[in-house]
């Protein structure tokens, strides 16, 4: 963003009442955990999907169809726990700062279970469509 671009919009943030959120892949990605690239993080986490089926990131692993349903639920069950034991990425940590004493609602389509490590239930929305 230019300097100009992000002083309009920490002077509109301020004079806000109330922030409207829509969260998307772009900040999962700025927190490292890019689901549609082949990255360090799959390849530290997933390597071994990798190599068996050829996936080269957790995007293309959670839609690959697999021969048997123990490896699909095998890939989902290490995401699923990737995921809960992943820390909270810093785009999410500085959003809730910049958020902190404004009345807000996040509304995310990010399945990462990002949002709610960081915001409380009451003030967002995840929907995920498979």
């Amino acid at each position: 963003m230019r300097a100009e671009s992000i002083r309009t919009t920490t002077e509109l943030l301020q004079q806000a009442d109330a922030v409207l959120v829509g969260a998307g892949s772009g900040l999962s990605s700025a927190a490292g955990y890019n689901h549609y690239h082949h990255n360090t993080v799959f390849e530290e986490n997933f390597h071994d999907f990798e190599k068996a089926y050829g996936i080269q990131s957790l995007f293309q692993g959670f839609y690959y169809v697999y021969s048997k349903p123990e490896q699909q639920w095998g890939f989902y069950s290490r995401y699923i726990r990737f995921m809960e034991e992943a820390p909270v990425g810093q785009p999410y940590i500085d959003l809730l700062e910049i958020l902190r004493e404004k009345e807000y609602f996040i509304l995310t389509t990010n399945c990462d279970i990002q949002v709610p490590k960081v915001f409380p239930e009451e003030r967002t929305c995840q929907f995920c469509q498979n």
